[in-house]
């Protein structure tokens, strides 16, 4: 219904109280994440990470054809980089596969143990 009148609703309260409610969530969140991680820290191994490269992350969920061709892509190129995959708690069977399977010298996953965006974080 449209109100044609010159007399506007505050909504103070409302947006009063939806601020307060956005920022419980957030810090909930923020929280939440924070105790996961401090009871189940991640753990890179620093031998991989090489002298003098580029250090680059990618996170991945469930998708083993677009990373391979990515890793192999970031191999190829002039520049040394340090490949770090971030792993969203992963289920799919060729993926875990794989990562038993990764010989290159610059190459390391960190397994998250949570999906971080079905999470909030």
């Amino acid at each position: 219904m449209i109100n044609y009148s010159l007399y506007k609703k505050s909504n103070w309260v409302r947006n009063k109280f939806q601020g307060l409610s956005n920022r419980y969530f957030k810090y909930k969140r923020i929280l939440a994440c924070n105790l996961f991680f401090l009871f189940h820290p991640i753990k890179l191994d620093d031998s991989k990470i090489l002298p003098d490269t580029i250090p680059v992350f990618i996170n991945n969920f469930n998708r083993v054809t677009s990373l391979r061709f990515q890793i192999g892509w970031l191999n190829s190129l002039k520049d040394k980089v340090s490949i770090i995959i971030v792993d969203n708690n992963s289920d799919y069977q060729p993926l875990l596969n794989y990562y038993k399977t990764l010989k290159y010298h610059n190459v390391q996953v960190a397994y998250l143990g949570i999906n971080s965006y079905l999470n909030g974080i």
